[in-house]
């Protein structure tokens, strides 16, 4: 009798799972770019994941953070219908060491202090650092005006580098520099970009 049941519960699942899979509504797995990103506390930061298909509607997902305390999420994770890339924007709140599950895969996440430039040093300030990118991307690099400073070389850790010119110095506090870098021409994967005068 116990054996019967057993089998009469094996088909009902079976059978329930046959009929979710042919009515297509297999949630599709998440993937993340990078196993690890860094949230400044205070500061707020947007990470992108990738659907393994795309979405058959608007998705929304639950986003489990272990420990608490230490990052808040400020907008759950979401897909759009038809679209394979998501974004999550989590909040730092404290230093230290967290996970994030988001469809259950997890990526860790490094909440370090504020960080702060001091004087001349170039700091990039777009792309986000975490950011995914792909085809031809602007690189903004600022720091401190420094008077007879006129260029500045962006460093790829893949080996290219880059020279370009300042904006005009006098003006204000601050000079700024573009670099135009095409991601078709590096290897998949995390790239460093270091900006030097």
């Amino acid at each position: 009798m116990i054996h019967v049941k057993r089998i009469l519960v094996l088909g009902l699942v079976l059978w329930c799972s046959g009929v979710s899979s042919a009515l297509g509504q297999t949630e599709p797995k998440v993937w993340h770019y990078t196993p690890l990103t860094r949230v400044e506390a205070g500061k707020t930061r947007v990470i992108a994941f990738e659907l393994s298909t795309p979405a058959d509607s608007d998705l929304s997902f639950d986003a489990v953070l272990k420990p608490g305390g230490l990052v808040e999420v400020v907008r759950p994770p979401a897909v759009i219908e038809g679209e394979r890339i998501g974004f999550v924007r989590v909040r730092g709140l404290a230093a230290g060491r967290a996970t994030m599950l988001i469809g259950g895969v997890p990526i860790a996440l490094e909440i370090v202090q504020p960080l702060v430039t001091q004087g001349p040093s170039p700091r990039i300030v777009g792309p986000a650092t975490g950011a995914a990118v792909w085809g031809r991307v602007a690189v903004g690099v600022e720091m401190a005006d420094v008077p007879g400073l006129e260029s500045i070389t962006l460093r790829v850790s893949a080996g290219l580098e880059i020279r370009g010119e300042l904006s005009p110095g006098g003006i204000g506090p601050q000079r700024w520099a573009v670099f135009e870098l095409n991601t078709d021409e590096l290897p998949v994967g995390s790239v460093e970009l270091v900006a030097e005068v």
